[in-house]
């Protein structure tokens, strides 16, 4: 792909490269198609994209709510790891 990129650099050769470009995209085309000639998994694929899409904000929402706790709780568990070294260095 990069040779083909780099290939395409000069003026001369645009339409060569247009060529051989058009083919590599219909390669990758084929290779990320979901759809395997099945119409089943097309529109499993199709409703599980479209459910995704509206729990999307749901669970952003959830990381926003939970984040200042686990910031609490990573706060404590410093604090009290600290507070135990102290203890123990004034112990000796």
């Amino acid at each position: 792909m990069l040779q083909n990129t780099v290939h395409c650099m000069s003026i001369l050769t645009i339409a060569t490269c247009n060529d051989q470009m058009k083919g590599t995209m219909d390669t990758f085309k084929d290779n990320m198609m979901l759809d395997d000639g099945h119409p089943e998994h097309s529109v499993r694929a199709k409703l599980k994209d479209i459910a995704l899409f509206f729990i999307a904000p749901f669970v952003g929402l959830a990381y926003i709510v939970a984040f200042p706790f686990v910031i609490f709780w990573v706060a404590v568990q410093v604090a009290r790891k600290e507070l135990l070294e102290r203890a123990s260095a004034k112990r000796q």
